[in-house]
């Protein structure tokens, strides 16, 4: 009978969920509708929405992850998620965008360029494309998935 298990069942690696490989219709809604609060954060522009922002996309980008893998801080759950990326670029991308986050939460004195904050908007917002956010992009919005 174990020998029966092995064959049909999939093993699990820690960290990463095998028997949930998408988030469910209602995670994907919840986190569409918290997108759309970044959106609005990078549409004010101002330096302080545009911390918001990316301190609100790192935190949307870890409510999904916590549905699809396990750990308990953000970073231990992207670095679970790591299955999910099959391009590694768009992962790696991602982690950029954490380190920005942490930057601006833990270094009083980081202020990085406008630039940079939404490239790490665009780069989360690519993140959650690939495991199964569909964004609609309406117009004017300010960022793109091309990082």
């Amino acid at each position: 009978m174990v020998f029966l298990d092995f064959l049909f069942k999939k093993q699990k690696r820690p960290g990463y969920l095998y028997e949930r490989l998408s988030l469910s219709s209602s995670d994907r809604s919840k986190i569409e509708e918290e997108w759309s609060r970044v959106e609005e954060l990078v549409k004010l522009g101002g330096p302080s929405q545009l911390r918001q922002a990316i301190i609100k996309a790192d935190n949307v980008l870890d409510a999904a992850l916590s549905k699809l893998t396990t750990g308990t801080t953000a970073g231990e759950r992207l670095r679970n998620a790591r299955p999910y990326f099959k391009d590694h670029t768009i992962y790696q991308g991602l982690w950029e965008a954490h380190k920005v986050r942490n930057a601006l939460v833990h270094e009083a004195d980081y202020e990085p360029p406008h630039y940079v904050v939404e490239d790490a908007i665009a780069r989360t917002k690519r993140g959650l494309e690939v495991i199964g956010v569909r964004f609609s992009n309406p117009k004017g919005s300010q960022v793109s998935t091309t990082a």
